[in-house]
């Protein structure tokens, strides 16, 4: 489940961290996430709600291998600090922005036709890049190809940044299989990641990726 729906009540941000843990999120700080939403969360429901009865409406969608988070609401607009500074003296009040924007990526705020957005990206932690392998038995082909098609596609748009395709046991492939795996390659290559083959053992598989000179194309590693 991509969306989360709260009511304008401070223990409802206690439903953040349950929600991020259904998201295909590998190899990114859930507890840096989830602080920067409760902060945020927090601040609309009291700042912008009060004591008024409404909705935060939280997203999470995948863009250049980072998480984006979109969180809406219909509360009052509230003042925006220009700075990302803290305050120049010690109070009580006034870190939460500075708390998400130290968290995230990069922090956006508009208000269009009386909904407040907020966008708030996060990429993942160095060393800890999405990585999901998928192995492909026997023939990758016309038939077989849609499928692995839309299984690298979903990885990539729930968050993984690097794939690998196994085809150590891969024992046909046609164009259709060779032209699945150069678009999967390009989309994960615009977002920051790349697409690795595990090397067909079957001769002949591998010969069609010499044949079309793929093989200095694709990075390609032993199985």
């Amino acid at each position: 489940m991509s969306k989360l729906v709260l009511t304008s009540d401070l223990q409802q941000s206690r439903q953040i961290r349950p929600w991020l843990e259904t998201l295909e999120l590998r190899g990114f700080d859930l507890n840096k996430i989830e602080l920067a939403l409760v902060e945020l969360v927090n601040n609309i429901i009291q700042h912008g709600y009060g004591r008024r009865k409404g909705e935060v409406r939280l997203r999470m969608s995948a863009s250049s291998g980072k998480a984006v988070f979109t969180v809406d609401d219909n509360g009052v607009l509230t003042e925006l600090p220009d700075t990302e500074e803290l305050p120049p003296e010690v109070q009580i009040r006034g870190y939460g922005l500075h708390i998400i924007r130290q968290l995230s990526v990069e922090t956006t705020y508009e208000r269009v036709d009386g909904t407040n957005i907020w966008r708030l990206e996060f990429a993942p932690e160095k060393g800890k890049n999405p990585v999901s392998t998928l192995v492909v038995s026997e023939r990758l082909d016309v038939v077989s190809s849609p499928r692995l098609r839309s299984e690298l596609i979903a990885l990539l748009e729930g968050g993984v940044v690097d794939l690998t395709v196994d085809l150590s046991r891969t024992t046909f492939c046609d164009s259709s299989g060779l032209a699945t795996l150069v678009a999967v390659m390009k989309q994960a290559r615009d977002s920051g990641g790349d697409l690795t083959i595990i090397r067909p053992t079957d001769p002949a598989v591998w010969e069609v990726f010499e044949l079309t000179q793929f093989d200095k194309v694709f990075n390609v590693a032993k199985g």
